[in-house]
């Protein structure tokens, strides 16, 4: 399988971040339509410049939760497909994206709405299956032989089982940007129809349009940030995981600076406060922190050390800080690609068992 790589090392915040920046969208993928929103979207024309940067922040701090997705062992039968639908709810929203720009905003619609339902039930089955011996009722789901639960049960329970802050949105806000985009999967309001807003049936890159479509976009993000963050904390609290693992660190349980940062950025500064304060000596993320700060640092040397079985880079006149960046972007990389294999993995039973050997 081929997958596009979404993997980010950001020092700090560039001044502007794209939406094609941000899902790696290549210009054969646009259209005529496309091509010239994206022109409008970066001009001055365009009055909705701090909505643009928004929306573009909100996609990339939710691929940044790539880092934060696990492969916990259970003690029987196979657990790779568990981060399935994360994946490919990442995989429809760069599809809703990609047809937003090109004018299809109908379809735009319903492919976010497919989005929503795929990062919902992601986040509600990892906690079903949170201390649970075997992950069969899962499989029995995913394959067809189990009904699904009904969609708004699953809202519910979702924000039932993770702790957001008072001031911050919550499940009513996710169950109205919801309604609006099944709207668009059944019958729109004649003044919700793309139609009567673009003001005809001919595509176009109009700017009331790309507007309306953004505040859309930008919503859901935002609901589905505030899913991702309930269900990992610890992506308020980044840390230096070089420090203490060089390129070997475990797998879903820290952000670092670089992952942080977009969260920053989509969150906004009050909101940021206000989430930290209220998680910062609750459990999770405190023990997970405590333990980490309870490691043993590693030397710049020893860090550099651990990389070598990965391809070699000729850089040893390079600073420690490049070198280690350099490195630690192509770790980022290459993990999320393998964590993305692992979840369309439909015969894995070979390597669950290497990796339960290594595991013993």
């Amino acid at each position: 399988m081929h997958f596009i790589v979404h993997a980010s090392a950001f020092r700090r915040a560039p001044e502007t971040l794209s939406l094609t920046e941000v899902w790696n969208i290549e210009e054969p993928e646009l259209s005529p339509i496309g091509v010239k929103a994206l022109g409008l979207l970066d001009s001055k024309e365009f009055a909705h410049q701090q909505l643009r940067e928004e929306a573009a922040w909100g996609g990339q701090a939710l691929l940044e939760f790539q880092d934060l997705q696990d492969l916990t062992l259970p003690k029987e039968g196979p657990f790779f497909n568990v981060n399935y639908l994360f994946f490919e709810a990442l995989s429809a929203l760069r599809e809703s994206i990609v047809s937003g720009l090109n004018g299809q905003l109908h379809a735009a619609f319903a492919v976010l709405r497919s989005a929503v339902e795929l990062f919902t039930f992601h986040y509600w089955w990892k906690k079903r299956l949170q201390n649970t011996d075997t992950y069969k009722e899962f499989y029995d789901w995913l394959f067809g032989q189990r009904k699904s639960a009904p969609f708004a049960n699953v809202v519910n329970e979702s924000f039932q089982m993770i702790d957001l802050p008072e001031r911050e949105l919550k499940k009513e806000e996710l169950k109205k940007i919801y309604s609006k985009l099944c709207s668009y999967a059944h019958k729109p309001l004649i003044d919700e129809a793309i139609t009567t807003i673009r003001g005809g049936n001919r595509p176009s890159a109009n700017p009331g349009v790309l507007e309306y479509w953004l505040r859309i976009v930008h919503s859901t993000q935002r609901c589905l940030l505030d899913l991702s963050i309930g269900n990992g904390p610890q992506s308020l609290f980044p840390v230096q995981l070089l420090r203490k693992f060089g390129f070997n660190p475990p797998v879903g349980l820290f952000f670092d600076h670089s992952n942080y940062l977009s969260i920053e950025q989509a969150l906004g500064a009050d909101s940021v406060v206000t989430y930290r304060r209220h998680y910062e000596r609750k459990d999770p993320p405190s023990a997970l922190l405590d333990w980490f700060n309870s490691l043993k640092d590693l030397s710049d040397e020893e860090i550099l050390a651990s990389w070598e079985n990965e391809e070699q880079i000729d850089d040893g006149d390079e600073p420690f800080e490049e070198r280690v960046f350099m490195r630690y972007t192509i770790f980022k990389a290459k993990m999320r690609v393998t964590l993305g294999m692992f979840a369309y993995e439909r015969n894995a039973s070979r390597l669950e068992n290497l990796l339960r050997d290594v595991k013993g």
